[in-house]
């Protein structure tokens, strides 16, 4: 499996204060959220018009019974959230050519 391209932070900081005391960022196991997270977040989900067979492309399962809401809602969420990523994935692309 290949490592995903994070971005790296979307703050960064080369020094943190944790209780008062100024601490360089590299020596915390915590960097924050990554410019991946922070984009797919912020990007636009699917349109109101969005075909179910488009949004099944993004999901590895089949659609669950149309009479199951909540089994549709999380369905929904998990292929948005996958179109977001695809999405927060080809801005770091872009930003790492250049463009």
């Amino acid at each position: 499996m290949t490592k995903i391209n994070t971005g790296g932070p979307v703050y960064p900081s080369d020094c943190v204060y944790v209780n008062g005391v100024v601490v360089p960022a590299h020596t915390l196991a915590t960097g924050g959220m990554s410019l991946r997270a922070f984009a797919a977040i912020n990007m636009g989900g699917f349109d109101d018009d969005v075909q179910v067979a488009f949004a099944s492309a993004f999901n590895s399962d089949t659609h669950p019974d149309k009479n199951d809401y909540l089994a549709w809602a999380i369905w929904w969420a998990k292929a948005n959230a996958r179109f977001r990523c695809i999405h927060a994935d080809a801005l770091i692309a872009a930003l790492g050519e250049g463009q």
